[in-house]
């Protein structure tokens, strides 16, 4: 779901924040982008929102850079004998990763906790945002399409129910 908020809202966040600059409005664009359309499933399954998710991800995010090209680094090394630094490097970014998301999470406002929520719900919001994309988009057939498929999933639900 994540990387379809990236595909469908991204460039249109980032455009509309161009004025933060590339790294605070691409991380902002990215992380809402991610949250548009995983928002649900991150509630229905952990039941709680992360209020502070973007401040460590601001952090986080060059970090996990560094660990992933260190971490191929000693990947491309290691049919030499020579992968022993890359991945210590490696290593020792995602423990300053887990350090930042461990403090952070420590925080007592961190994270808001949220009652179980009904499948209808769930899929009115899909709904909701598919159709916004089409306005988006200026595209009926994505707001037909989308339209059409709530009203699909509510009549299954509806026979469900019965």
């Amino acid at each position: 779901s994540a990387t379809l908020g990236i595909a469908l809202f991204y460039p249109y966040i980032y455009y509309r924040l161009k004025g933060f600059g590339k790294y605070i409005g691409g991380s902002i664009s990215m992380y809402t982008a991610c949250q548009i359309t995983s928002l649900p499933i991150i509630i229905c399954v952990f039941k709680e929102i992360s209020v502070l998710g973007l401040l460590g991800n601001l952090f986080a995010v060059p970090i996990v850079s560094f660990a992933l090209v260190s971490g191929m680094i000693g990947l491309a090394l290691y049919p030499l004998g020579l992968s022993y630094y890359p991945f210590s490097f490696s290593a020792s970014f995602m423990e300053i990763i887990e350090y930042i998301a461990g403090a952070i999470g420590r925080i007592s406002f961190s994270a808001v906790s949220i009652g179980a929520v009904p499948v209808i719900i769930v899929a009115l919001y899909y709904g909701l945002i598919f159709f916004m994309c089409g306005f988006t988009f200026n595209d009926r057939k994505f707001i037909y399409t989308s339209l059409g498929a709530v009203m699909v999933f509510m009549g299954l639900w509806g026979l469900m129910v019965l």
